[in-house]
């Protein structure tokens, strides 16, 4: 399960899989592909392990998670 994803989402980051993409866009969008697989488990998601295993800050982590909840909200309305 979860350590699948993990692999993953690493071998994902450490080959070019497109020269169009930077390193961080690839990295917001395993991410977000990571939090909406594992979202019913958002609450055992801390931020730190979050920035750790993504590479990206925990300012950018939470404004990714705020942008992905406000597109769900527009969503629902």
């Amino acid at each position: 399960g979860d350590e699948v994803v993990r692999k993953t989402f690493r071998r994902l980051l450490e080959r070019s899989v497109t020269k169009t993409l930077s390193e961080p866009t690839i990295r917001e969008e395993a991410l977000r592909i990571y939090l909406l697989t594992y979202s019913s488990y958002a609450e055992l998601l801390s931020m730190n392990k979050l920035s750790t295993f993504f590479s990206l800050s925990k300012d950018h982590i939470k404004n990714i998670v705020e942008t992905m909840r406000s597109e769900r909200l527009h969503s629902l309305l």
